[in-house]
């Protein structure tokens, strides 16, 4: 996944301002953006030689999905598998549908194994003495990172065991935005990978573009969700942005938190101690992640 400089300007943009439609539309047609029909924030997760092209794919919710854009799934990416990581009303509330029958492609409901803990905005405040300006929205941003981590295992432990046993069935994994649940899967699946930090917190701050579609619809979902929250409110610039610093200071805590001896990084101690993988699973996990070819 080589970062395009335009890609990361654009997605420096603050979320509350708009991106032309003209540049959105040029990022969308530029990989890792995969531009389908009815879904948003689409992209493949590959990043040679680590992990192999077109075997996963991360999205927002694809709760629209138009014949071409099913057709697409099914015929040219050739998914098969759809992991929907949202809670149950949120499923409930905006269904992906039916795809197993006409397209192939079964939709498997994953969701939390206790209810995560409500968001304390002021987890996300930053502190003014700090030269780090989104310093506050990082180290929230991490907290909430390995509550997920806890709260998803049995998710995260699925996809993985797909990945382990099936691995040349191409699959996608979402959420709603596409940008946390999705987030923290596709970090751990890339640090299992040996993808490089940088890159990881690259591939995650491009979710401040493939959101950009449903840009305003997500506002108006917070504001429904948290009507407490403005702008104006300590901690919401920090919480509403999307940023590589982020990532970079969760996997840097994950490290402390779950890296083992002898090189043994942090997603590779997870998965064993916080999953239940053996060693050869993972080493095996990692050779399907990469390709026979590899």
């Amino acid at each position: 996944m080589a970062r395009n400089e335009f890609l990361t300007a654009l997605a420096s943009t603050p979320t509350d301002k708009p991106i032309s439609p003209s540049d959105v539309a040029k990022a969308l047609a530029t990989p890792p953006f995969v531009n389908v029909p009815g879904a948003f924030n689409t992209r493949d997760l590959s990043h040679p030689p680590h992990l192999r092209q077109g075997l996963i794919y991360r999205s927002g919710v694809p709760k629209n999905l138009t014949t071409e854009g099913k057709a697409l799934l099914s015929n040219t990416l050739h998914i098969k598998t759809i992991f929907d990581m949202r809670s149950p009303k949120e499923q409930t509330q905006t269904p992906i549908g039916n795809l197993e029958h006409d397209y192939g492609i079964k939709v498997v409901s994953l969701s939390w194994d206790t209810v995560p803990s409500t968001l304390d905005i002021t987890d996300y405040i930053s502190d003014p003495l700090n030269t780090d300006i989104w310093n506050g929205g990082a180290k929230g941003y991490s907290k909430q990172y390995f509550e997920v981590l806890s709260v998803y295992k049995t998710a995260y432990r699925t996809v993985l065991t797909h990945l382990l046993k099936t691995p040349n069935s191409p699959i996608l994994f979402n959420c709603h935005a596409g940008k946390d649940r999705t987030g923290v899967l596709a970090a751990l699946i890339l640090s299992l990978a040996g993808v490089p930090d940088a890159d990881i917190a690259y591939d995650y701050s491009l979710t401040r573009i493939g959101f950009e579609p449903e840009r305003e619809s997500l506002i108006a979902f917070i504001k429904k969700w948290k009507p407490e929250l403005t702008e104006d409110t300590p901690g919401m610039r920090e919480f509403s942005a999307v940023r590589e610093e982020y990532m970079v200071r969760f996997l840097k805590d994950a490290r402390e938190v779950y890296g083992g001896d002898e090189g043994e990084g942090w997603a590779e101690g997870y998965v064993k101690r916080e999953l239940g993988f053996s060693g050869e699973e993972v080493d095996m996990l990692k050779e399907n992640l990469r390709g026979a070819s590899s």
